[in-house]
Formats: structure tokens, C-alpha cells, sequence
């Protein structure tokens, strides 16, 4: 009779402790899950945040070249009549 009831009873723990392993295995597994999901959502919000920036910089670089374009531009002529080698070239170049 008490072998009958110390099986039974061993059972019951061990089953109460598989289904107990199972359980946390379950929760361990979601919850990173999750938090692999978070920290994605993360990082695809970081990344657009960097691209945003860089796109900002970017134009404003396009708007500083445009400037450094056309001042040099407005100066080219200038220093074609005030620098005697490049007045001689410009003259072989309408040639």
C-alpha cells in the first residue's frame, strides 16, 4: 500500500514539474520573442532616424556646392583678365 501511494505520489511531482519546465519554456521563449521584436523596431527606427539626417546633410552639402559653384563661377572671368597666362589661353581658345 505505501509503494502504491510513494509511486503515485512520484508521478504526481513529476509530472507537476514537467508540466512546471514546460510552462517556463513556453514564457522564456515569448517573452524573447518579444523582446527581439522591440529591439528591432528599434533599430529600423534608428536606421530611419540616421537616414533622415544624413538626407538634411546631404542637401545642405548640394546647396554649398551650388554656392562654391557659382561664386567661382562669378569669379572665373575676373581672374581671367587679371592673370596675364590665362588671358593668352583664353585668346588661343577663341582661335
Amino acid at each position: 500500500m505505501k509503494q502504491i501511494i510513494r509511486k503515485r505520489l512520484c508521478i504526481v511531482i513529476l509530472t507537476a514539474m514537467l508540466t512546471t519546465l514546460l510552462i517556463n519554456y513556453y514564457i522564456e521563449i515569448h517573452n524573447a520573442q518579444n523582446e527581439m521584436y522591440t529591439s528591432a523596431q528599434e533599430m529600423f527606427w534608428q536606421v530611419g532616424q540616421i537616414l533622415d539626417q544624413n538626407e538634411k546633410e546631404a542637401e545642405k552639402e548640394r546647396e554649398n556646392l551650388k554656392e562654391q559653384c557659382f561664386i567661382r563661377a562669378k569669379q572665373s572671368p575676373t581672374s581671367c583678365r587679371t592673370v596675364p597666362r590665362l588671358r593668352e589661353t583664353s585668346r588661343k581658345w577663341k582661335r
